[in-house]
């Protein structure tokens, strides 16, 4: 039995429609248009035979197969049975089942590692690497249907909508974004090579598209999102789903599914928002985050003036919902500058040796645009960076070589204000200060694990050889964190503390998640921790963070935290001659009124290769509104800052 008929209207708008065989079945009209694709470039463009329903008319339907060959450096031989198409690429295939609007994939995590079709041409110093699996079963099975999601056939290719295909392969970090009419094939996460105003030029939608909007959302949650536990409502979502979850809310009014199904953008906007604050897990979820950085990028779209003056105080119970919950949004970034600004503060006194740019591309207006720092201290250098960007190898690689040739005994990584970035940096430090260039990533969607071995260029010749694996320096490590730690900022102290290296200062910030960018249907971005889970020794997630081995917290005279003694370079001299000094076979000291969780290793670190919840939001005065609503500028800035640091990128290196 068929379940539906497809109608397509060619350029020539000839309905061709049949009526459905069966009783209860849906008919589905669908246009075809031939769009203009963007391949990456401006300069590469070619036409694509796109699908578009009726209700849905800016949500455009591709070929698996076209998404796939341009995704991927690789083609995709497509074998249809019946409604059934088979895709498949070295071994590895995705079943689409029309029929039953379901998608099956044998090894999903496989098929994610093929080779892409573009590959970050920033990693100068990281080439091959190996990857092997393990679990049992790399399977994954998607029900498109149960959400509401059409998956069709026309002219014997299958059909997906562009933000599924998008969802279910962002971890890649490429997709394709529809906007102004034509798709644009892109490096998620990196500021976009065309316009993307247009997606801001309407304040309102059709119901079908808010309905088809919210199904989406909650069929990317469902089967994509890591529920992080620093995410309140993470675990709810993982037992119940999103729909489920969201009706704990509606004793709000208007509740937050309300507001997510609204037709009026700028309420959809107050259900983001909203929603954000139950799934702030330090800034790898912002699904307001597109709205908010176009208010700034793009403010004289007739969305963002509108956004602009969003809640506008008609509405009591929306202006109260709105505020408490960017309130919560700020508390972390509040904390973020004040530690900065001890920081900046403390290291006036000392000498600092060199201070690197950030390359041009990298650079924000109003910003210092500084990528790295070398301080020096007595016996001690210090080096000070805030995210893990392609400047940074460069830049660690001078300050050891100098740290060595002035006879130097510390060298401390500062990574208290660093919220996160690539993870082939962070491969290019533990290469050096471990070397070890493993790194392993737990598929929540599969319950498979992938085991991550880089090749990399260590003493930056240019050469991938033995040289590399001696490259290493006879210096005492050290790294300072604080709950800013995010990300990459947060897995690098584990993975050091894991080898013996201390950890000082205040517990990292977590961050076990990837994060990954995705598109609602009118061409919106949002971001949210993907199902790929960094992991730590003996396959642990990363989410509690670090635990220090020496905790420099304390209160000051008012009772307030004081950061000071993070940036007292003499005390940290001190605590690693403390740490260094103590027999290895020992359990690392800890001052910390937590007990570290793990211990010295009794073997200096070799050169192998590895195969290795719920809680209510904190209510705000309406008096406070005005002040808390104008922080939205402070936070829109900051968004701008997480989405370019925060991605720990699961790229080819």
């Amino acid at each position: 039995m068929m379940k539906r008929t497809l109608c397509i209207i060619t350029a020539l708008l000839l309905i061709l429609s049949v009526a459905a065989p069966s009783m209860g079945a849906v008919t589905i009209d669908y246009v075809k248009r031939q769009l203009s694709v963007y391949i990456f470039d401006m300069d590469e463009v070619s036409r694509m035979n796109c699908l578009f329903r009726s209700d849905l008319p800016d949500a455009p339907y591709m070929s698996a197969k076209d998404y796939l060959d341009t995704l991927f450096d690789g083609d995709f031989d497509e074998i249809r049975d019946g409604g059934v198409y088979t895709l498949s690429c070295d071994d590895v295939s995705m079943v689409i089942d029309t029929g039953k609007d379901t998608i099956h994939f044998d090894e999903f995590d496989a098929l994610l590692d093929l080779d892409l079709s573009q590959e970050d041409e920033d990693v100068y110093y990281a080439d091959d690497y190996d990857i092997t699996y393990e679990g049992d079963d790399q399977s994954l099975d998607l029900d498109a249907g149960k959400y509401g999601i059409d998956l069709t056939e026309y002219d014997k290719h299958a059909y997906l909508p562009l933000v599924t295909l998008n969802d279910i392969f962002s971890a890649t970090y490429l997709g394709a974004h529809y906007v102004g009419g034509k798709i644009y094939f892109t490096e998620l996460m990196d500021d976009p090579y065309y316009d993307e105003s247009a997606a801001y030029s309407k304040t309102t939608r059709t119901q079908a598209e808010a309905d088809f909007t919210y199904n989406e959302l909650c069929f990317n949650f469902d089967y994509f999102y890591g529920a992080p536990p620093k995410a309140s409502a993470g675990e709810s979502i993982k037992k119940r789903g999103l729909d489920k979850a969201l009706d704990e809310y509606n004793g709000d009014d208007p509740s937050i599914k309300e507001l997510l199904r609204s037709t009026d953008k700028s309420k959809f906007y107050i259900g983001l928002v909203a929603l954000d604050s139950y799934l702030n897990d330090g800034g790898h979820t912002v699904l307001c985050g597109g709205m908010m950085s176009a208010m700034s990028e793009y403010p004289d779209t007739t969305l963002c003036k509108k956004l602009k003056k969003t809640p506008d105080g008609t509405n009591m119970n929306e202006t109260m919902m709105y505020s408490t919950a960017i309130s919560a949004l700020m508390s972390k970034e509040y904390v973020a500058e004040e530690i900065k600004a001890i920081r900046d503060d403390a290291y006036t006194k000392y000498d600092i040796v060199k201070e690197w740019k950030k390359d041009k591309k990298n650079q924000k207006d109003g910003k210092k645009n500084i990528a790295a720092q070398l301080y020096v201290n007595g016996d001690t250098a210090v080096f000070v960076f805030d995210s893990f960007i392609h400047e940074v190898p460069k830049a660690l690689k001078w300050s050891l070589e100098y740290a060595q040739k002035e006879g130097l005994k510390n060298f401390v990584l500062d990574i208290s204000c660093n919220g996160g970035g690539s993870t082939s940096v962070l491969m290019y430090i533990t290469s050096i200060l471990l070397q070890k260039t493993d790194m392993s990533i737990l598929d929540e969607a599969t319950g498979s694990i992938s085991r991550q071995h880089v090749t990399i260029d260590t003493n930056l010749d240019g050469k991938y050889d033995d040289k590399d694996r001696y490259t290493s320096y006879p210096l005492r490590y050290g790294v300072v964190t604080s709950e800013v730690s995010f990300s990459c900022g947060n897995l690098l102290p584990c993975l050091l503390q894991d080898n013996g290296i201390p950890v000082l200062g205040d517990t990292s910030g977590g961050g076990t998640c990837i994060v990954t960018q995705h598109f609602y249907p009118d061409g919106i971005p949002y971001y949210t921790s993907d199902s790929h889970m960094l992991i730590r020794s003996g396959d642990k997630q990363v989410d509690d963070g670090a635990t220090p081995d020496y905790n420099l917290l304390k209160d000051d005279t008012y009772g307030n935290t004081d950061y000071s003694d993070f940036y007292n370079i003499s005390l940290i001299s001190q605590k690693l001659e403390d740490f260094y000094s103590k027999p290895r076979a020992t359990e690392a000291p800890t001052e910390s009124a937590t007990e570290s969780p793990t211990e010295a290793p009794t073997e200096a670190p070799t050169h192998e290769s590895k195969t290795i919840a719920e809680v209510n939001m904190p209510k705000v005065d309406l008096s406070l509104i005005p002040m808390i609503i104008g922080a939205v500028t402070i936070l829109i800035a900051v968004l701008t800052i997480i989405i370019a640091a925060a991605g720990s990128k699961r790229r080819k290196w």
